[in-house]
């Protein structure tokens, strides 16, 4: 769990079990001391689709797009298989059924373009608005009036 996540959820160094090891390091080099462990439960889908697991974070202090990694543990617990690929995720919900999560193209590719060119945080676009076909109001038959659409035959 990065530190931003750690904030938005107002926790506090009193929520955290202390980490003794060594620093860790990062692609580019860079090294960070964790702040250590916070035991949080984790909900996934929503409704009947819902499942609740108990969650071990890391806490640490570096800049990422990520809020938190799910690890290897918690996939284990809660029976999914994801796929980086196709973007989903499948577990077992409590009423031993199937269920998927599935992520965003459009802001898997908005995250992918802000890494490649270094940056820390990612800009979701506003959405447009509906666009309006201004030419077509009605289909007319030939000799009614404009904006006046034929009945229907009564049946």
């Amino acid at each position: 769990m990065y530190l931003g996540l750690f904030k938005t959820l107002q926790l506090s160094e009193m929520n955290l079990i202390p980490y003794v090891g060594p620093d860790l390091q990062g692609f580019n080099g860079s090294t960070t001391k964790p702040w250590g462990y916070v035991d949080l439960i984790v909900t996934f889908g929503e409704g009947k689709a819902m499942k609740s697991v108990r969650t071990q974070f890391m806490v640490v202090d570096c800049t990422s797009l990520y809020n938190c990694i799910i690890g290897r543990t918690t996939l284990v617990e809660l029976y999914a298989v994801s796929s980086t690929i196709h973007l989903k995720m499948k577990y077992y919900t409590q009423d031993d059924q199937v269920a998927t999560i599935n992520d965003d193209i459009a802001a898997a590719r908005r995250c992918f373009e802000a890494a490649a060119k270094n940056l820390n945080t990612v800009v979701t676009p506003k959405k447009p608005e509906p666009k309006k076909n201004p030419g077509v109001n009605a289909i007319t038959e030939k000799g009614a009036q404009r904006g006046q659409a034929k009945r229907p035959p009564h049946c």
